[in-house]
């Protein structure tokens, strides 16, 4: 655990291609994940149309689909074993994991600080 995070929340852009990478920890709720939302995206991209996720109990619970859904934002979730249905993500997690593993020093301790950079 690095600063108290070990994980990562992966937001991708669909239309410009951005990311943002968002240190979290794996035990991050439908609460800290919508909150993410809020200040790492919306305020930089405004609202989306539509957010496709994958099916952790942070983006399937009934709080974040009535939190997007008060925003008028259209929730989908991909395909259950099929991780294919939300490509750019799973292509940006291999992408990301291999670029922390370069750069980020022998003991892994300083990952969260190379997020700016990764994006």
């Amino acid at each position: 655990m690095v600063d108290g995070f070990n994980a990562l929340q992966l937001i991708v852009d669909r239309h410009g291609k951005m990311i943002h990478l968002i240190p979290c920890t794996e035990e991050i709720d439908a609460e800290g994940a919508a909150d993410n939302f809020i200040q790492e995206y919306f305020h930089l991209h405004g609202l989306p149309r539509k957010i496709v996720s994958d099916r952790g109990p942070q983006f399937s619970s009934k709080l974040f689909r009535a939190i997007l859904k008060g925003l008028g934002i259209e929730s989908a979730m991909s395909t259950a074993y099929h991780p294919q249905t939300d490509g750019q993500s799973e292509w940006w997690n291999q992408e990301i994991e291999a670029y922390l593993c370069m750069y980020c020093t022998q003991h892994r301790d300083d990952w969260v600080n190379w997020m700016p950079i990764a994006e």
